[in-house]
């Protein structure tokens, strides 16, 4: 859904003219929203728009203030950082640079979501057979940041509906 989404915006939004500044972006990206919620049958979702999907779905922006993004370097923070990989013939992908083995004969051409649990600090694996499937965790692996892990700043917290369904 994600590549299906980028292939949108490249070819109907950012390919289609060459913008002369951040502004004339800002300028256009009205339109296209609103193309690409309301009147953009994906094919993924059962040739159902996005409004359709989530009707009530409002998006969080960051704040105008904000320029954290500016630092040197951001803390790690407790939470999830999703990934989606290619597993390669010999079974392995890699997150983060680091090399990860899934069992090749299972798992080679396989396409895995691994998620990275900060909290936990393990990364969990895991697979769907199709869109209709459940995910299923297919592997576990612990994994220990070199740098310390923060706690999510409250301004951060906020309520979200799971986003893959994972069967227990």
């Amino acid at each position: 859904m994600i590549e299906s989404f980028n292939a949108l915006w490249s070819a109907n939004f950012f390919s289609r003219r060459l913008f002369q500044s951040v502004t004339e972006v800002q300028q256009e990206l009205p339109h296209f929203e609103q193309v690409a919620r309301y009147r953009h049958p994906w094919p993924e979702l059962g040739l159902r728009t996005a409004d359709q999907l989530a009707p009530d779905f409002v998006p969080v922006c960051l704040p105008s203030n904000f320029n954290q993004h500016r630092a040197k370097s951001l803390p790690l923070t407790m939470g999830f950082v999703h990934f989606v990989r290619f597993v390669d013939l010999n079974g392995s992908f890699s997150i983060l640079n680091e090399p990860w083995q899934l069992e090749p004969e299972r798992w080679a051409g396989k396409t895995i979501r691994a998620t990275l649990d900060l909290a936990q600090q393990q990364l969990l694996v895991f697979h769907q057979a199709n869109r209709q499937a459940c995910s299923l965790q297919i592997a576990q692996f612990d994994y220990a940041p070199d740098e310390p892990i923060c706690p999510l700043q409250d301004c951060y917290h906020r309520p979200r509906p799971a986003f893959w369904s994972v069967a227990s």
